[in-house]
């Protein structure tokens, strides 16, 4: 079953993001989970150098996600986050010139996407991302991983075919 562009791009694709940092660690955490239709699609985890401060390791792990999101060509995904200030800061509606940085980096990479937005949820709401960063912090060595864990295709085909069986 081939899918047309204008049904692809209904897709419903969030990514929520999250980090975990304290001034007592060698490390910091970075976590996301890419989400369609609630079902996890891709999943990353990441420890990094130790950040300045929890924003700017909230701000590397937005920026992560979306290098990582967009380097498999999504092009349409709402970005999610538990961290309001930085939401605010990166949307322009709080001045913060510690983060400028930050803020400019994700604002270029911004226009690898067709349709982007980033949303404040709530921390209860964030817990799988929250989890994966608390996990890489915990890491002894900086890494990396990705792991997709549905195909993106495919779990929409998925979606479409059984809407199609329900009418």
């Amino acid at each position: 079953m081939e899918l047309s562009d204008s049904v692809w791009r209904l897709v419903n694709l969030r990514c929520q993001v999250d980090a975990s940092w304290t001034d007592s660690t060698t490390g910091t955490g970075l976590g996301f989970v890419l989400l369609e239709l609630d079902k996890e699609v891709i999943t990353g985890q990441r420890k990094c150098q130790q950040l300045k401060s929890p924003l700017h390791a909230e701000a590397e792990s937005i920026y992560w996600a979306m290098k990582e999101i967009s380097n498999r060509s999504l092009q349409q995904v709402s970005f999610e986050s538990d961290c309001l200030q930085v939401v605010y800061i990166i949307q322009h509606v709080k001045p913060w010139p510690a983060l400028d940085p930050e803020r400019d980096q994700i604002g270029s990479i911004c226009s690898s996407f067709d349709t982007f937005s980033l949303n404040f949820i709530h921390q209860s709401l964030n817990i799988r991302a929250d989890t994966f960063a608390k996990v890489a912090r915990s890491v002894e060595e900086d890494c990396s991983l990705v792991e997709v864990k549905f195909p993106l295709r495919s779990a929409h085909e998925a979606h479409v075919w059984n809407n199609m069986n329900l009418e």
